[in-house]
C-alpha cells in the first residue's frame, strides 16, 4: 500500500477581484505539474468564483473577494469569540493582520486554518501576492510554501525586506523565459530562497479553429478579430474597449471581420456598441486560448497570460499596454515585439493610429506559433526538473506526519 505521506499534495492560492491573471497562471502551473506527476493531488483556494469554470478538473475552495467583504451580505458576519485578536503575538516578521470588532476577517481566518488542517497540503503555492492569514497560518503549521515571482516594478523594494512573504518562502518559481528569469535572479540578494525557472506558463489550446467557429456561430473561413482585456475589472478597461472598436472601424483590413469582444467576468459597465462593425459581445469565455489561437487578429492589453497566449499561438496582435500597480505592461509589450514579429504596440491612445497598425499587421505574412514560442522556451529537461522539484515539496513527509493532527485555534484569533 502506498504511504499517503509520500503523495504530493499542493494547494494553489490565487488572489482575485479585478482580473484572472493570477488564477489563469496557477491553473497552467497545476496542469504542468500534473503532466510530470500525474498522481499529485492538486486543489485551489481563490477569491475568484470563476475558477471552477476555467478548470473543472480541479477542486476549488472559494473565499469572498475584497469587494464581497465590503458588501451588505458580509456585513452581517461578525466576530463572536469575545475579545479581538491580539496583534502582538511575538512572532517574527510583520505582525498578524489587524482585525477590528465587527469585521468578518476572524471568521475567514478560522475557515482558512480549518481548510489547511483538513486538506493537509505539503505545499502552498502563492502567485505574486498573498492573503496574509493564509501565508502566516501555513508558515506556523510548518507547511512548505512557494511563490510565483514575475517581473515586477517594485522587485528591489520587496527583496530588500527579509520579512516579506517572498523572502520567507521555501521556493521561488519564475514563469519566464531564460533571459527574463536571469534578470530576476540577478536582482535577488544572496539570502533569497532558492529559485527555479519553468519558462512562460500559460494555458494551452484544446479546441480547433473549427470548434471555435462552431461556438461563435460563424463560417470556418470567417475573418476573426478578438478584443480582450483579460478579467476586465480595472478602471481603464471601458476606454480601452472604445478605442479598440474605433480603431477596428477605421481599419480597411477588418471591414469584413467578425469582431468578438470578450468583456471579462469582472467587467461591470455597460457593454460598448458599434454601428460600423459586425460585433459579437461575450461576458466571459473559458476557452480564451482557443479563441486567441483561432483569431486572425487580437487587440489586447499586455497582461502576462493574454500576451503569453498570443505569442504561443503566433496570432497577429496589436497591444495597448494598461496601467497596473506592480505590473509593467509597457516593458512586457516592448519585449513581445522584440521576440514576436507579429506583435505591434500602440504608442498612444489614438484610434486612427490604431487603425493603421491593424492594417500593417494584417498585411504582414501569416505568423506561426513556433515563431513566438521558440523565444520563450526553457529546455524541456530543465522545465521538467523544475516541476519535479515543485512537486517534491508537496510531499507531506518533508514537513511532518499529519496523522492525528488536532485543530488548534490559531493565535491570530
Amino acid at each position: 500500500m502506498t504511504d499517503q505521506r509520500t503523495i504530493s499534495r499542493i494547494l494553489f492560492h490565487a488572489v482575485g477581484g479585478n482580473g484572472l491573471g493570477h488564477l489563469s497562471r496557477q491553473i497552467a502551473l497545476a496542469r504542468a505539474i500534473r503532466e510530470v506527476r500525474p498522481a499529485t493531488e492538486l486543489a485551489f483556494v481563490s477569491e475568484s468564483a470563476y475558477g471552477p469554470a476555467l478548470a473543472p478538473e480541479f477542486p476549488f475552495f472559494v473565499l469572498p473577494s475584497i469587494k464581497q467583504l465590503r458588501s451588505a451580505a458580509w456585513s452581517q458576519v461578525r466576530w463572536t469569540g469575545g475579545a479581538p485578536p491580539d496583534a502582538g503575538s511575538g512572532r517574527s516578521g510583520p505582525p498578524p493582520m489587524t482585525v477590528e470588532m465587527g469585521s468578518p476577517a476572524p471568521t475567514l481566518i478560522a475557515i482558512t486554518q480549518t481548510l489547511l488542517t483538513s486538506y493537509r497540503p505539503g505545499l502552498v503555492i502563492h502567485d505574486t501576492l498573498v492573503w496574509p492569514p493564509l501565508f502566516d497560518i501555513a508558515e506556523d503549521m510548518g507547511i512548505s510554501q512557494a511563490m510565483v515571482l514575475r517581473a515586477r516594478r517594485d522587485l528591489a523594494d520587496v527583496v530588500s525586506d527579509p520579512a516579506a512573504p517572498l523572502m520567507r518562502a521555501d521556493l521561488l518559481i519564475l514563469p519566464h523565459a531564460a533571459g527574463e528569469a536571469a534578470e530576476i535572479l540577478d536582482a535577488l540578494p544572496d539570502q533569497s530562497p532558492p529559485a527555479v525557472s519553468i519558462g512562460a506558463t500559460v494555458r494551452g489550446r484544446t479546441i480547433s479553429r473549427h470548434g471555435v467557429c462552431n461556438k461563435l456561430g460563424v463560417a470556418l473561413d470567417a475573418k476573426l478579430a478578438v478584443v480582450t482585456a483579460g478579467g476586465g475589472g480595472t478602471p481603464e478597461v471601458p476606454a480601452f474597449y472604445r478605442l479598440a472598436l474605433d480603431g477596428l472601424a477605421s481599419a480597411s483590413s477588418t471591414a469584413d471581420a467578425r469582431v468578438v469582444l470578450v468583456l471579462g467576468p469582472e467587467y461591470q459597465n455597460a457593454p460598448p456598441t458599434s454601428r460600423h462593425l459586425d460585433l459579437q459581445v461575450w461576458q466571459a469565455i473559458t476557452w480564451m486560448p482557443d479563441l486567441i489561437a483561432a483569431a486572425d487578429l487580437v487587440i489586447c492589453q499586455a497582461g502576462y497570460n493574454t500576451l503569453g497566449e498570443v505569442k504561443a499561438a503566433g496570432t497577429r496582435a496589436v497591444v495597448v499596454p494598461g496601467e497596473r500597480g506592480i505590473d509593467d505592461q509597457d516593458a512586457r509589450a516592448r519585449e513581445a515585439t522584440r521576440t514576436s514579429p507579429h506583435v505591434r504596440v500602440l504608442p498612444e491612445a489614438d484610434s486612427a493610429l490604431l487603425g493603421k497598425l491593424i492594417d500593417e499587421v494584417m498585411g504582414a505574412p501569416t505568423p506561426s506559433a513556433a515563431a513566438g514560442a521558440a523565444n520563450d522556451a526553457v529546455a524541456d529537461d530543465g522545465r521538467v526538473a523544475a516541476l519535479e522539484r515543485i512537486a517534491a515539496l508537496g510531499e507531506a513527509r518533508r514537513r511532518r506526519d499529519w496523522s492525528g493532527e488536532a485543530l488548534v485555534v490559531h493565535r491570530h484569533l
